[in-house]
């Protein structure tokens, strides 16, 4: 499944020149025009906890050399009350669409790794809580989930195996 999908898309990309060049009722401004708002900024969080710091460097990383051996002693010591650095929030941007009316959204997961919390944002800047549903690293997807009392736009998934190449006539106008 996932070798057609590539396949497809790379046979889009190729012939997409020669395709945008022949008069077209239905090219690709009108092919955005009607999946743009199923396409959703994706924006996350994350709390941080920063360690307590020597030299730049979190203690609990700090070598394990003879030069560093004083230092060691002293903070096993005496380091027991610093003070930690406070906790950071970390934040993050990315893109997805929505795949279904009820509100599934896919996603890259490095956009969504390691979150506390995920906000879906719609082109009209409406803006919804998102619960992670699944993720898959290896080929780097996630599915959200986001819940409201009307359906949402969405894009709707082809049939691979119903793929055609386009090729483009010569038509004079």
């Amino acid at each position: 499944m996932l070798n057609r999908i590539l396949f497809s898309i790379i046979t889009i990309f190729i012939a997409f020149p020669a395709y945008a060049q022949a008069p077209m009722q239905n090219g690709f401004a009108d092919l955005v025009e009607k999946l743009s708002p199923a396409v959703v900024n994706i924006s996350t969080t994350q709390k941080i906890k920063n360690p307590p710091v020597m030299f730049g460097m979190p203690l609990d990383q700090m070598p394990n050399s003879p030069e560093m051996e004083p230092f060691r002693e002293f903070f096993d010591r005496f380091g027991q009350g610093m003070k930690q650095a406070p906790e950071r929030e970390v934040t993050s941007l990315g893109s997805g669409f929505v795949i279904d009316s009820k509100g599934y959204v896919i996603t890259n997961n490095h956009v969504i790794d390691q979150a506390d919390d995920i906000s879906v944002t719609f082109p009209d800047n409406m803006k919804y809580k998102a619960k992670l549903v699944g993720r898959d690293r290896k080929t780097d997807l996630a599915l959200l989930k986001i819940e409201a009392a009307k359906d949402f736009p969405f894009v709707p998934m082809g049939d691979s195996d119903a793929m055609r190449v386009m090729m483009a006539r010569n038509q004079k106008s």
